[in-house]
């Protein structure tokens, strides 16, 4: 059965109900926005996340989202927030780091100025001390986000690994003036 454009529609602003609900404290009320999408989407992608998201505060195991993720990158593998959900998922459920790259890595071919993917992979590229290619991967930041504190930081980081100390210093000192000056 093929779902009409409306009922897409509000199975998407019903997701966002629920997601609005959640972050709220109130699983009920998101419980009931997932069941009245799904009578107009079954499977749709955005409740799909919103139900791996409710795993997760739940406590639910990451595996248990990350099915919910697949599943919805199934039926919908244009989406970024997907590919970077399972990425994130996947270094939670501590198996296929090679894989949560490649989720990140996919999460930035479709949406180039994707923060949140870029800094993941940035991340981990530095966790595997692969200097060179953080080093490339995090120069977009520079022109999309470059008050972007975390990208920032990473590049102090990467100055430093590198033993370009005073490159390192001032870059580190700026993110810590910046964090001092958010704090008054």
């Amino acid at each position: 059965e093929v779902a009409t454009a409306p009922d897409a529609i509000n199975a998407t602003l019903l997701a966002l109900r629920a997601q609005a609900a959640l972050q709220g404290g109130e699983g009920d009320l998101a419980r009931k926005a997932l069941t009245a999408a799904d009578t107009r989407v079954p499977d749709h992608p955005d409740v799909l996340a919103v139900r791996a998201l409710m795993a997760v505060k739940a406590g639910e195991p990451p595996e248990r989202a990350l099915e919910l993720v697949q599943k919805a990158l199934a039926n919908n593998a244009r989406r970024a927030d997907l590919w970077l959900m399972q990425g994130d998922l996947l270094r939670a459920a501590k198996r296929g780091e090679d894989e949560a790259l490649a989720a990140y890595r996919k999460a930035l071919e479709i949406e180039p100025a994707n923060v949140p993917a870029r800094l993941a992979t940035v991340r981990m590229l530095l966790e595997r001390n692969d200097l060179d290619q953080a080093e490339r991967a995090l120069q977009p930041l520079a022109k999309q986000a470059p008050n972007n504190l975390l990208g920032r930081y990473l590049a102090g980081l990467i100055d430093f690994r590198r033993g370009r100390l005073d490159d390192a210093n001032n870059k580190l000192a700026a993110v810590q003036r910046a964090c001092w000056i958010g704090l008054i």
